[in-house]
């Protein structure tokens, strides 16, 4: 009999063992996956009396342009449409009666749909070339160029539009390069992707600078951010992970400080199932091109393809199961001194009966003080040139995380990939197989 019991046990530690799964997703592994509602649109408007051949290189021209980009685009003859054809209605709304015309409509995922008109014919130049200038800046732009270099390898971006206040522009550079040195100390304690291949190191947050002289050239990156409007003397803070993902809401004014770039950036790092609402985590997406090569280093340096069905389901799932919670602002912000506690890993264990439960053990948050380290080089991390920043120097967070970080935050449960269930399943019959046999043999035996 003691022999039988000893063959139950292993066969439970290894029912455990399949079914127990830490997180496998952090919340910057969650910011690479791209829904399909969440491309931005183009729609291309001909007439009957446009030129065939201004049609077909209009057509030419968007697939040349929105190759390998989060922008979707479709051509039409308005004259051969209904009057009733969803996409005519954003003609009625601009007020456009001349063609070729053009409208960018933002994706669906934002809370209003919006569109811009694009302007696809210049006097000054040939047809084509005037339509290519338009469309290509819609995916593709100097400081989007630096993002997509930057933010596969990187925590974060952080990106800061300048205004014509030189002063605070100079302040809001002080206050980033002081969040970025807190944050290179903070990430060896953020939760690491299940994934993430060991020789895989994720590079310090890094800033970029839409200059007050650039902003027209960055007008569709402003635009898909909501802040093409905003006024030329307000200095602006965005920042961003993943695939071009906004995290966190527009700083502006007294909301640019350390502390409150710190706390979003810090919130990249957490497991993508702890407590916080997932309205944090489906900030929009800028639009941009993701070719081949940006895939490929994606997959490598992730362990995982987020833009496989099976992965972005997962993804889709993990987000659904809570709800958005309030829209980012400083109301809902987690503290970077909790951040790190936000993420703990525990396992399901079977004591014999009479013995009492251990306590559980909590754990302990990094204990260090602020001390912001600007880059030796260039004062506040500040690269020659003024366009961006990756700070090496760092500081840790506050010496009130260990007492608060295990408050806050209870311990969830990861998600089982579909190859784990199937294990457990193996396991489970496997079992209930033995638990028959050792039923049989026990009444053989009397």
């Amino acid at each position: 009999m003691q022999k039988q019991r000893l063959i139950l046990g292993m066969l439970a530690v290894m029912v455990l063992g399949s079914g127990a799964s830490a997180c496998q997703y952090s919340i910057r592994d969650v910011g690479f996956a791209c829904y399909p509602n969440e491309h931005y649109r183009f729609y291309g408007y001909v007439n009957n009396e446009t030129p065939a051949a201004t049609k077909e290189a209009l057509e030419q021209v968007a697939y040349t342009a929105f190759l390998d980009s989060n922008i979707k685009f479709e051509i039409m003859n308005v004259d051969e449409k209904p009057a009733d054809y969803p996409p005519l209605k954003y003609l009625r709304e601009n007020n456009i009666k001349e063609f070729p015309a053009g409208i960018l409509l933002s994706p669906l995922r934002d809370k209003q749909e919006r569109s811009r008109v694009i302007k696809l014919v210049d006097p000054a130049k040939p047809i084509k070339d005037s339509m290519w200038d338009a469309l290509e800046e819609i995916a593709v732009s100097p400081v989007r160029d630096k993002i997509i270099a930057d933010i596969i390898k990187s925590f974060g971006i952080v990106l800061l539009v300048e205004s014509e206040d030189k002063v605070a522009n100079e302040l809001a550079r002080t206050y980033i390069g002081e969040a970025i040195a807190n944050l290179t100390k903070m990430i060896p304690d953020f939760p690491r992707s299940m994934y993430m291949p060991q020789d895989v190191t994720i590079g310090n947050p890094v800033m970029h600078a839409i200059t007050a002289q650039s902003r027209q050239q960055e007008a569709a990156l402003l635009w898909s951010l909501e802040l093409a409007d905003k006024p030329a003397d307000e200095t602006l803070v965005v920042v961003m992970h993943g695939r071009g993902r906004q995290i966190g809401w527009v700083l502006s004014g007294d909301d640019i400080s350390t502390e409150t770039i710190t706390n979003i950036l810090a919130v990249i790092g957490q497991d993508c199932e702890c407590n916080l609402p997932r309205s944090w985590m489906t900030g929009r997406l800028i639009p941009l091109r993701w070719d081949e090569k940006t895939r490929a280093d994606m997959v490598k340096t992730l362990g995982f393809n987020p833009e496989s069905p099976m992965v972005l389901s997962e993804i889709s799932m993990i987000i659904g199961r809570g709800a958005l919670g309030p829209d980012p602002g400083p109301d809902n912000l987690i503290s970077a001194s909790t951040a790190p506690g936000g993420y703990r890993e525990f396992a399901v264990v079977f004591e014999p009966a009479g013995t009492e439960e251990p306590e559980p053990v909590e754990a302990a948050g990094p204990e260090a003080t602020v001390e912001p380290v600007a880059d030796s080089a260039n004062g506040a991390g500040q690269v020659p040139g003024g366009d961006s920043v990756a700070v090496v120097d760092s500081a840790a967070n506050s010496p009130e995380a260990a007492e608060s970080s295990t408050e806050e935050v209870m311990p969830v449960v990861g998600s089982v990939k579909p190859m784990a269930l199937i294990v457990v399943l193996l396991v489970f019959l496997i079992l209930v197989a033995g638990l028959i046999i050792l039923v049989k043999a026990q009444r053989k035996n009397q």
